[in-house]
């Protein structure tokens, strides 16, 4: 007697069925997500010259939109808490980070770049402690004369996460407005912020045998934020507008308000903050 195989779905209603079977328990109606459920149900389905989006709406559910080709849904992430730490990841994407979105939009990525590992690695844990998303680092090689004080070694942090990006598109104005709650926090919180944002754009130079710290940018309303976030802490600082470097500068250089930014503020690398000390 010839051997014959029994179909596992032989009509459509038991391919209907099994699509509701896996719905049920939480796999997502997605060509992948389904295929590594139950394969055989994949062959079937393209046997029945049905689509996969045809065999879902047959069953009387709604296909789920994936991520990359349907690899994997977007990623759940945790609410932010208002604090210090989360004022210092936003000071930093103020500075040196960015919000891309990918020409489909279906890869959006929170990232920032620099030269100073200390301060990739603070944007990298703070981060993944807000938001519970993992980064991933990327480094390269670069030389150049103008990099001597850096080191030739540049830094990637990026987070891949759609849901991470539009949360912080909401936040900050599509990363053009200080939070109010930043503005208006306690000196921790403003603090943490500023510390951010110089790690970033700030400097410690020394000027007339003293240290000042500088702060460029070209956004002068950032500066003006920062310069009032400041001036409630009790220091002192002035805004320039430089014509050669078409930026402003938020300049701090009295010894005391110094002083007072290297206690109440500070930079969180260590090249920077020890410009400060004083002698």
């Amino acid at each position: 007697m010839p051997y014959t195989r029994t179909p596992k779905y032989p009509t459509n209603n038991a391919v209907f069925r099994r699509l509701r079977e896996l719905h049920s328990s939480g796999i997502p109606m997605a060509y992948k997500p389904v295929k590594r459920a139950d394969i055989v149900l994949l062959g079937t389905i393209r046997r029945k010259y049905l689509t996969f989006n045809d065999a879902v709406k047959g069953a009387g559910l709604k296909p789920t939109k994936m991520q990359h080709g349907g690899n994997k849904p977007r990623t759940v992430i945790k609410t932010p808490t208002q604090c210090s730490d989360y004022a210092y990841f936003l000071g930093v994407l103020f500075g040196d980070g960015n919000i891309s979105r990918s020409a489909v939009g279906s890869r959006n990525t929170v990232k920032c770049d620099g030269f100073d590992i200390e301060m990739c690695r603070n944007f990298a844990e703070k981060g993944k402690r807000m938001f519970g998303i993992k980064p991933k680092w990327l480094t390269t090689e670069r030389t150049g004369p103008h990099r001597a004080n850096h080191g030739d070694t540049f830094y990637r942090v990026a987070f891949y996460s759609n849901n991470m990006a539009d949360y912080l598109i909401q936040e900050t104005a599509d990363k053009t407005k200080i939070p109010e709650w930043i503005k208006k926090g306690a000196n921790s919180v403003k603090a943490a912020f500023i510390r951010g944002f110089a790690d970033a754009e700030g400097c410690a130079k020394i000027h007339g045998n003293l240290p000042k710290v500088s702060i460029v940018q070209k956004a002068r309303e950032w500066l003006d934020d920062i310069r009032g976030m400041l001036s409630s802490m009790g220091i002192s600082s002035r805004i320039y507008f430089s014509e050669g470097a078409n930026c402003y500068s938020l300049n701090i250089y009295r010894i005391l308000d110094v002083k007072r930014f290297a206690i109440t503020v500070g930079f969180s690398i260590s090249r920077k903050q020890n410009r400060l000390v004083l002698s």
